[in-house]
């Protein structure tokens, strides 16, 4: 490198989506939201396995295994903040904090996104062998390919490894010399330089990289071969289940490599150093894991068919022995001495998350409103109307929170700074948080209307509920807005909030608040948060009552049971999204001690009330979640795959199969 390339673009500027901690953040928030599924999708594998599928369950676990090792091992263990094009790093994980050195870490990190690939060639291999099991010379062979394989994965990058320094710097004067353009919050990091030539690191990941591609394409042809070559000795339905299995797994191989190729593929060509791209490519390949056990849950049926029946979604339900939790962990304190870092005050990272999450959503919300009001089948046409009303303030209440409003609230005080399209066009600050409340009251008494809506169809014959509902339902809608009035307070400028964050240790805060709640306030607030469940009780109790179930026929007393258990899930389900972070805030404000951090995900994930509850509808109630199958179906069939369910219903399929017929 002796002319003194710079990777450095003649435009380049540093922003928040290049620094090391945006990076932290979100590797860190998405690792943590994808280990329960991990957990699960292990769980499935290891109990939810018919004995059908027992041949590929242990290579199943084995790729599920070394894909969760891979994401923890780019998440937290090993964590590389990446100086693309150039080939440097630094390492900024747990195992940096326990005294590993650069080298190390640079190996574990290649053992492990190798030992993906790997698993993959075992999966492979096991499916031509289980389709050749006739074949002797395969028999003998394939323990001495699988160590070699194994062996690789170890090797191949261990003549860089022996070649590489000590500790967790090497060459900084290099690194800045070519990277001109690094912040001062990127020059304080320790800087690694792993091979000068990247064309050298190319040329020995490259060679294990044909090689392991090599023996994924010759296994594919031979999985081809032995379906044609053995499949006449094969029943039709083995053969079937056979191709099924295959078909299943290889979408459950080839989605996850696409989460790898494309910001490889970045690497490979772009010729300047971009942090905010550097670091969307890493958090990307560090979600392989993730979307692979999601995608494994969904294209596998066995496991498909547990989790819907977990959601409530065909089957029986949610299971009576899942009880409630047998006790609450006590929350710890959060010094106020820790917050007093700037990049926890920062509102730059919930802007973010928020725009990003309503770019998602948006989408979903106006998919749903297209199912209520184009694909709710006649029998449903009395509650259409309900779900859209509940649907519509459901968006809204995201809509607030992410892109109206965006409040940026400082528990344990609930000083609110907001930052919304509002605030840009001059409204009021009280008013917003007035327009907040009233739309999450509306939202919450929308949920009631569609309960009444229910007990309004089973008691058509009441002549008196018939006469007052219209009178209730209006007088409801208009005590919302007048039942907050006066109840906020707006204060510009400060207030005797501030001298607690001041005396707390906090001597700068990202700007002046917008808005001070007060305490007897707020506490006069959560105090009319009971009314709302006890009116949802009631709805519940009238609808479940057992003496307007006996005056219908069997048939439609199971039809309205069904329906209604899919409006509770529907309810309660995203409910859930937002009962922690709702419980973590009021803990904050009781015990007084703060964390901004964890007040920017709580709010995050309440943003992401609608989104979920959009999500559940489309899951729950079987006309929307059909037309979804059919909109995936079509697009299997369009790509060249044939659909493995019928046109006009999804057919339940017998479990049970002999033992001739075991895959």
């Amino acid at each position: 490198m002796s002319s003194q390339i710079i990777f450095c673009s003649a435009d380049y500027t540093s922003n928040f989506f290049d620094s090391p901690e945006f990076f932290l953040t979100v590797l860190r928030l998405v690792g943590f939201l994808a280990l329960p599924f991990h957990i699960f999708g292990g769980y499935c594998i290891l109990f939810k396995t018919p004995k059908e599928m027992i041949s590929v369950k242990w290579t199943l676990l084995n790729l599920h295994l070394t894909s969760c090792f891979s994401d923890w091992s780019l998440s937290f263990l090993g964590t590389l903040y990446f100086f693309v094009p150039l080939m440097g790093a630094s390492p900024l994980g747990i195992l940096t904090r326990v005294g590993m050195g650069m080298p190390e870490i640079s190996y574990l990190l290649e053992v492990a996104i190798a030992s993906v690939a790997a698993s993959v060639v075992v999966i492979l291999e096991n499916r031509f062998y289980i389709l050749s099991s006739k074949n002797l010379w395969w028999h003998r062979f394939r323990y001495p390919f699988l160590v070699f394989t194994y062996l690789t994965v170890f090797t191949f990058f261990y003549p860089i490894y022996i070649d590489m320094p000590a500790g967790s710097d090497n060459k900084r004067d290099l690194i800045l010399q070519t990277l001109p353009c690094l912040s001062n919050r990127m020059r304080e990091l320790p800087l690694y330089l792993v091979v000068e030539d990247r064309w050298q690191f190319i040329k020995w990941t490259g060679s294990e990289s044909i090689f392991l591609c090599t023996c994924l394409i010759i296994l594919f042809i031979s999985i081809k071969w032995s379906l044609k070559q053995y499949g006449r000795n094969l029943s039709k339905k083995t053969l079937d289940l056979q191709k099924k299995l295959i078909r299943a797994i290889i979408l459950q191989l080839a989605i996850p490599f696409s989460v790898i190729i494309i910001p490889t593929s970045y690497y490979s060509h772009f010729p300047y150093f971009i942090g905010s791209m550097n670091n969307i490519m890493f958090i990307i390949i560090s979600n392989h894991g993730f979307v692979s056990t999601i995608v494994m849950l969904i294209v596998q049926k066995p496991y498909r068919d547990y989790s819907l029946k977990l959601l409530g979604v065909g089957g029986r339900g949610l299971k009576r022995r899942m009880g409630p939790p047998t006790g609450v962990k006590k929350i710890r304190a959060v010094s106020s001495n820790i917050a007093t870092r700037n990049s926890n005050l920062t509102n730059h990272a919930l802007l973010l998350w928020n725009g990003i999450l309503s770019s998602i959503s948006i989408p979903f919300h106006l998919f749903g409103a297209y199912c209520i009001l184009f694909k709710t089948p006649q029998f449903m046409s009395s509650v259409q109307m309900p779900l859209l009303h509940f649907h519509f303030w459901t968006f809204m209440v995201d809509l607030m929170i992410s892109v109206l409003v965006s409040p940026y609230v400082l528990v344990p005080t609930f000083t609110i700074s907001v930052h919304g399209i509002f605030q840009e066009i001059g409204l009021n600050p009280g008013i917003q948080a007035c327009l907040i409340v009233i739309t999450i009251e509306t939202m919450c008494f929308s949920i009631n209307q569609i309960l009444e809506n229910r007990y309004m169809i089973l008691i058509n014959g009441n002549r008196i509920w018939r006469k007052i509902r219209v009178p209730w339902l209006v007088l409801n809608y208009l005590l919302i807005p007048f039942f907050r009035k006066g109840k906020i307070e707006c204060f510009r400028g400060d207030f005797f909030h501030i001298n607690w964050f001041a005396s707390g240790g906090i001597s700068k805060l990202p700007s002046k608040p917008s808005l001070v709640v007060s305490d007897w306030i707020l506490s006069k607030s959560f105090l009319t948060l009971p009314c709302l469940p006890s009116e949802i009780r009631e709805s519940k109790l009238f609808v479940l009552n057992e003496k307007l179930i006996t005056i219908l026929s069997d048939k439609t007393a199971r039809l309205q049971k069904k329906f209604l258990k899919s409006l509770l899930i529907q309810i309660y389900t995203p409910a859930l999204v937002i009962g922690a972070s709702l419980i973590f805030l009021l803990m904050e404000y009781a015990l007084g001690f703060y964390s901004q951090k964890a007040n920017n995900i709580a709010f995050i994930y309440i943003s992401c009330y609608g989104l979920a509850a959009t999500i559940a509808m489309l899951i729950v109630h079987n006309p929307y979640r059909v037309f979804i199958v059919n909109i995936f179906r079509g697009i299997i069939n369009f790509f060249g795959f044939r659909s493995a369910m019928r046109n006009e219903s999804i057919v339940v399929v017998s479990s049970v199969v002999h033992n001739k017929n075991r895959i």
